[in-house]
């Protein structure tokens, strides 16, 4: 993992969960795919960058949400919640963060499941995330934005 400054973060990537090979993960190869990937995802969005230590000194932090590697196509509802916690725990060693990306189902239940703890309600309303695209959703301050 690069070094940097965890209140020059504004912007979390929340992922589903790590690949099944941990020199694959965000922050251990240069050439995972998880990491040619993302950084395609940021060239098509017109932001240039090379590598995650770029990412990150844009301010931006990748995570996931589940800490182990997804068994089968879904990840069950048990593990989720068991792992909610320790996301719980790494957000809020980001004081100035203005944005959360939730890449996929799995990571908008785990933001659900710390707002719900935290807030009373869910940061993001039950649906299909193409039919509720539009909506602006936060969690406490922070902007959410669905994937």
């Amino acid at each position: 993992m690069p070094n940097f400054n965890p209140k020059s973060i504004k912007i979390i990537m929340i992922y589903e969960s790590p690949p099944e090979d941990k020199r694959d993960y965000f922050y251990s190869s240069k050439n995972s795919l998880y990491v040619t990937s993302t950084i395609e995802a940021f060239k098509k969005a017109n932001i240039p960058v090379k590598s995650v230590k770029d990412i990150v000194n844009k301010g931006v932090y990748l995570s996931v949400a589940v800490k182990e590697p997804r068994k089968g196509l879904m990840v069950d509802s048990h593990t989720i919640e068991k792992y909610s916690y320790e996301l719980e725990k790494e957000l809020v060693k980001f004081p100035n963060v203005k944005a959360i990306l939730l890449m996929g189902e799995t990571a908008i239940k785990a933001l659900n499941l710390i707002s719900k703890r935290i807030y009373n309600t869910a940061a993001i309303l039950p649906g299909r995330t193409y039919k509720i695209r539009g909506r602006k959703f936060y969690f406490g301050n922070i902007r959410v934005f669905p994937s």
